[in-house]
């Protein structure tokens, strides 16, 4: 992960709260538990990467445990519950936004559903508020990737 700035410092455990959907993939960068993964804006086979927003593209799930490039990651991915972070470039989240991937690798921050926001990838919804990011804050994203077309 390219920063590490706003990632709690104890690191992220317990990361799925529900579901079964979980998959396995190849970590194309190094991976920290909580991190939103996606694959690529060019596409490797079965490959994922901390998700960020305009390099990678179709989000994926959440990945439950630390991985280093090039090893297996098992990710929760649609129809879970599990934790993630939100980055630093968002004010805050509130239950039932629609979350994208951040500027902050891994992270999310609010997809607006008005006012003529380009339209882009969402991991899913949610399920509770987080305030701006702080040291340790985690909160739960109903996984659900999509790609989002906001209202005009």
């Amino acid at each position: 992960m390219a920063n590490d700035s706003v990632w709690p410092t104890a690191g992220l455990r317990n990361i799925i709260i529900s579901g079964n959907n979980i998959q396995q993939f190849t970590a194309g960068s190094t991976i920290k538990a909580g991190n939103v993964v996606a694959f690529h804006g060019t596409g490797v086979d079965n490959t994922v990467w901390a998700a960020i927003v305009g390099t990678t593209y179709t989000c994926v799930g959440i990945a439950l445990f630390d991985a280093a490039s090039g090893s297996l990651v098992s990710v929760a991915c649609r129809g879970c519950v599990a934790y993630g972070v939100n980055g630093k470039d968002n004010a805050s989240i509130d239950a039932g936004d629609p979350v994208t991937p951040a500027t902050t690798p891994g992270t999310v921050s609010t997809k607006a559903l008005t006012g003529g926001v380009a339209p882009g990838p969402i991991v899913g919804y949610a399920f509770e508020d987080a305030a701006n990011y702080t040291d340790g804050l985690k909160f739960a994203i109903d996984i659900a990737p999509s790609y989002l077309t906001p209202a005009a």
